[in-house]
């Protein structure tokens, strides 16, 4: 898994802590741990799937909130 990090404009700052890219080339399982914190998504490419996702699949963009337990969610192959 490749992971940059970016920091925000100094306008954003306030509002956005970091931007990040991730990219799977072989495809893996992560585990999100729990935060206090909001998290916005957008999959450029491939497929992200958790068992309890109805579709299979995570959508191109999502928001999540804050989180009480772990999720663990699997990046497909390029993603």
């Amino acid at each position: 898994m490749k992971i940059q990090r970016f920091q925000p404009v100094d306008l954003l700052r306030p509002f956005i802590e970091t931007f990040m890219i991730l990219e799977s080339e072989g495809g893996l399982q992560n585990n999100i741990l729990p935060d206090t914190t909001m998290t916005m998504a957008f999959r450029l490419r491939g497929a992200i799937t958790h068992p309890a996702q109805p579709a299979g699949n995570f959508p191109i963009s999502f928001i999540a909130g804050m989180r009480k337990s772990a999720l663990t969610v699997n990046y497909e192959k390029d993603t």
